[in-house]
């Protein structure tokens, strides 16, 4: 029997001179002088199958570590293209035994290598085991009864995360094969573009735009309002620390015909693209400006310096000497206050004889 999908490749135990012979898990296997295997590499006693999948002492009964009189055999067999999902989807590792055989009773280990402990999923004499389990996956991972009568032993993975990306490990020690998925989780999310500023330089118009939460890194695109590539700046990547990237980019776009921008932001390898649109009014492009306005600003300005300049002077030489005319401004001064004085007497004068006049007044 063995695994669906890929190529598989056998190691064996032959006779003279062949290699020591190895567990179903790979392991080699120590042997006694009459050639029989004494012991397969156990860490414990709970049924928690080791770094190379061979299981406890309670299950050397079933045949998992073999003799040497019989041919060892490990199938390893790899899928070619990775398994694309996006955070948030539900997702199936494949791993299929053939011919289909009903594998409810039999031992399956569902692991990720890069994880410490690694045992994502765990099932043994019809029960799962939760004692090694990652607890990332707790409540995350399930096998379908019903499949496994056929033989499917393929992995149901709820609500993927980004952390999920990884290399899988489908092992099924009765039969002695190996079956490696590879994941790849991916995250998009909406663009925004905006107005940066102008830059006179070009009379051109800068724009951003910047998007959060993508994986892989990917990569932003301009174009006009015809689907034409616009020249842009280099892109800037941050990384956060949920393994997330963060990307921006600005260009400077020039008065045209049509003025609609697209920023585009995708990735390729998870198939993700995401973009926003921007119009910018005509009014926000800066005319080319003309050397002749500042030339005569210049010049006007050259003029009215040299003006002051010489009303300046001619104001020194017209000068009256000092001491005159402090004296003839306090002459005028106190004339001005007794004229002030004389008028405001004349006005009470009147108001007096008036009131007198309308008292007496028969």
């Amino acid at each position: 029997m063995f695994l669906s999908a890929g190529v598989e490749k056998q190691s064996g135990f032959g006779d003279k001179g062949g290699s020591p012979p190895l567990s179903p898990a790979g392991n080699a296997v120590e042997a006694s002088p009459r050639g029989e295997p004494l012991k397969c590499g156990v860490k414990n006693v709970r049924g928690v199958i080791d770094d190379f999948g061979c299981l406890s002492k309670d299950l050397l009964a079933e045949n998992m570590c073999q003799s040497s009189d019989r041919q060892a055999r490990h199938s390893q067999i790899s899928p070619s293209q990775p398994l694309i999902a996006v955070a948030g989807d539900d997702v199936v590792l494949p791993c299929q035994l053939e011919p289909p055989v009903d594998a409810v009773q039999m031992t399956i280990e569902w692991g990720k290598p890069a994880l410490n402990p690694r045992f994502v999923f765990v099932r043994h004499n019809g029960q799962e085991l939760q004692t090694d389990q990652n607890t990332a996956y707790k409540g995350r991972v399930t096998l379908s009864i019903d499949k496994l009568k056929h033989g499917d032993v393929s992995l149901n993975l709820s609500k993927v995360k980004v952390s999920d990306s990884g290399r899988y490990r489908c092992y099924i020690p009765q039969q002695s094969k190996e079956y490696f998925v590879e994941l790849l989780v991916g995250a998009s999310s909406q663009p925004d573009a905006k107005l940066a500023g102008l830059d006179k330089a070009s009379s051109g118009v800068m724009l951003d735009c910047k998007s959060a939460g993508w994986y892989p890194e990917p990569e932003v695109i301009w174009m006009d309002g015809d689907g034409n590539l616009l020249s842009a700046g280099h892109t800037e990547a941050l990384r956060g620390p949920d393994d997330l990237y963060t990307v921006s980019s600005r260009v400077t776009v020039e008065k045209r015909q049509n003025n609609n921008i697209t920023c585009r932001v995708q990735q390729k390898n998870i198939n993700q693209s995401r973009e926003t649109h921007i119009h910018v009014p005509d009014d926000f492009f800066v005319a080319p400006a003309s050397c002749v306005v500042p030339v005569t600003f210049n010049v006007i300005f050259c003029f009215i310096f040299v003006l002051a300049v010489a009303i300046f002077m001619w104001k020194n030489k017209m000068k009256v000497p000092t001491t005159e005319c402090q004296t003839f401004l306090e002459d005028l001064g106190n004339k001005n206050g007794k004229l002030d004085e004389e008028l405001k007497a004349w006005e009470r004068n009147d108001v007096d004889d008036c009131v007198h006049m309308c008292l007496h007044f028969p």
